[in-house]
């Protein structure tokens, strides 16, 4: 039996900016996740979107988007 050991795999960083204003446009960016095919966009620990690209953006943003945003990778 071989066993192949690899390295763990990058932690996804998310970037956006902190603070916007109301009807701006929200964008969010993942960095650190190389080959992945899949992002899952959470808000408050509720799924938001699924992508096939590492960015979500948001035209016209309203308070209902202001919380925690975090992000899986597959």
């Amino acid at each position: 039996t071989r066993v192949n050991i690899f390295e763990p795999p990058a932690t996804p960083e998310l970037i956006g900016p902190p603070i916007i204003c109301e009807g701006q446009t929200l964008s969010l960016v993942v960095i650190g996740s190389p080959g992945a095919e899949l992002y899952q966009w959470f808000r408050n620990g509720v799924l938001y979107d699924k992508t096939p690209d590492n960015s979500l953006t948001i035209a016209g943003a309203t308070s209902a988007l202001q919380g925690e945003w975090t992000v899986k990778t597959r």
